[in-house]
């Protein structure tokens, strides 16, 4: 991918004129963030600066000042993506948390969403989302180091209706099978950090048998699709309304499901009470959404 070479309009210079608060660096114990390499240098500080302030609002001492005595040192490196389609993100942003000697503690890649002109305008919202984003993942990451990290809040996975034939019998099938594979499941949207959903398409019947497709997607809760799963089978005719077929059509789902889960991030495990850094992209599989068809046929 090029190298990153952004117009930003004086709008954006405006808005950086003045220095807001650097935040604090939490006496040693919070982050220093230095401005994202590729963007310009304004772009590359308003991002910075929303980091800092995901941070501070998850109680994580942040700061953008320089020289500081913070225990963590957050470096990001973003990438234009104008080359893949596949990839659902304009731009990638690698993060590289180190400590104050330089020792490496993590990385994730972090996909960003939007249009061109967004980018290199500097969209609100675009630099809101990148900076609550980041700030989660970098949030979890170092409450397992042993600085303060988030509450236990925006940890489960929020299972809506299952959409068409069979809905009702597989809504509750797909949600036990991922309780039994670990997955922490929430009802509650405040409680959330993904969100599933279920869409089933059938085909007219044919000798009492119908092609069906079932497709299980995983969004972030502002709607942003994150990844997805797919199967598709000939079963008879109404099987889908009977919990047996839909244990088996559950059972077969949770593969594909739980990767997506275990790629992006942010869901707790149910018995641990863990939460993984998300929702980010792994580094190795920025293709995430590409996912169609992990799961296996449900018979």
């Amino acid at each position: 991918m090029r190298g990153l070479l952004f117009a930003m309009p004086l709008l954006i210079l405006a808005a950086c004129a003045a220095d807001p608060d650097a935040g604090t660096d939490g006496g040693g114990q919070g982050v220093r963030v230095d401005p994202i390499d590729g963007p310009s240098v304004p772009m590359a500080r308003l991002l910075a600066e929303s980091v800092t302030a995901g941070l501070q609002a998850l109680k994580v001492p942040a700061t953008i000042a320089w020289p500081s005595t913070s225990r963590f040192v957050l470096k990001g490196r973003a990438e234009a993506n104008r080359t893949d389609p596949g990839v659902p993100f304009i731009v990638l942003i690698h993060w590289t948390l180190s400590d104050r000697s330089g020792r490496r503690v993590s990385s994730f890649t972090q996909g960003v969403r939007g249009t061109w002109m967004q980018w290199e305008y500097g969209d609100p919202k675009i630099i809101r989302s990148v900076g609550s984003g980041a700030a989660r993942s970098i949030a979890a990451i170092i409450g397992d180091e042993g600085a303060p990290g988030p509450g236990p809040l925006k940890t489960g996975l929020l299972v809506r209706p299952v959409q068409g034939a069979g809905g009702e019998s597989l809504t509750r099938a797909i949600k036990e099978a991922l309780r039994a594979a670990d997955v922490s499941i929430t009802e509650d949207t405040r409680q959330a950090a993904l969100v599933l959903e279920g869409r089933v398409a059938a085909a007219a019947p044919l000798g009492g048998r119908r092609r069906i497709t079932i497709v299980w997607t995983v969004f972030t809760t502002d709607g942003d699709q994150v990844g997805r799963a797919t199967q598709e089978n000939t079963v008879p005719d109404g099987s889908l309304a009977s919990a047996a077929e839909a244990e088996k059509v559950a059972r077969a789902a949770v593969e594909g499901i739980t990767a997506i889960l275990a790629e992006v991030g942010g869901v707790t495990s149910a018995r641990s009470g863990r939460a993984s850094p998300g929702p980010a992209l792994s580094p190795s599989t920025p293709a995430l959404p590409r996912i169609p068809g992990r799961a296996p046929p449900p018979f």
